[in-house]
């Protein structure tokens, strides 16, 4: 399993410029009547949320770590249940290549 990035950590997507701020892990994403996760969704860096614009990216998507988030004994331990639990989600775990082919 990859690195599980905390929240408030700051990223750069590949093929993008902007700074994207991790604001959940594992989000739920609907579209078309199908339901899957991500691995995590953000918001523009420093902007924050706005509009409701929330994106959805994978550990895959990510070029460039900008910042690591806090990290206490809490966001540890929630590392160690995420790790245990991923496999167990019901969902499936979609790419932003597979959304992109339901959007058409």
């Amino acid at each position: 399993m990859e690195k599980i990035l905390p929240i408030g950590s700051v990223i750069t997507l590949k093929n993008g410029s902007l700074k994207v701020m991790i604001i959940a892990r594992y989000p739920l994403y609907k579209y078309k009547n199908r339901i899957g996760y991500f691995d995590y969704s953000g918001c523009i860096f420093p902007s924050g949320v706005t509009d409701n614009q929330t994106y959805f990216f994978n550990n895959d998507d990510i070029e460039k770590v900008w910042f690591t988030g806090y990290i206490d004994e809490n966001e540890l331990k929630a590392q160690k249940v995420f790790k245990e639990q991923i496999d167990k989600i019901e969902y499936p775990h979609f790419t932003i290549e597979e959304v992109n082919k339901i959007e058409e």
